[in-house]
């Protein structure tokens, strides 16, 4: 009987900020603090959790908000996460992903942004799995 697939991530991994920022070009401007905890076992997936006390910030006008950008945003995100660990080696995701922080610009920030936010998120997390880094921390 075939060997069972890691499944991802073995343990806790806290604080992964992916920060994908080019101050020289516009619509370049994504910064996304997550946690990852292990999944339920239930199978494969990955949940992405939005705490009542999440951190958004804004640019500067900090005004009204069409949240239905900031949910597309998210999606990207998301879906940027789901590609990159699915494109790495054979395992299994069982992942709550946990918002911590959502740094927005009102003019540079974009859906492609946040999918490549995503991208560098699952990647960072990927690399402390691998090292055994539960949980680092910028405090």
């Amino acid at each position: 009987m075939p060997e069972e697939p890691p499944r991802f991530p073995p343990h806790p991994i806290r604080d992964v900020e992916a920060r994908y920022v080019k101050q020289t070009v516009c619509g370049v401007f994504a910064i996304v603090t997550v946690d990852f905890e292990p999944g339920h076992g239930a199978g494969s997936s990955i949940e992405l959790a939005i705490p009542t006390d999440v951190c958004f910030v804004y640019g500067p006008n900090r005004g009204d908000h069409d949240y239905r950008v900031v949910f597309a945003y998210l999606d990207a995100f998301a879906k940027g996460m789901r590609e990159e660990l699915a494109a790495n080696q054979p395992i299994i995701m069982d992942a709550k992903v946990i918002l911590r922080r959502m740094v927005i610009h009102e003019i540079d920030s974009n859906e492609h942004s946040f999918h490549t936010a995503g991208k560098m998120a699952a990647r960072t997390a990927m690399e402390r799995a691998l090292d055994g880094c539960p949980a680092e921390t910028s405090q």
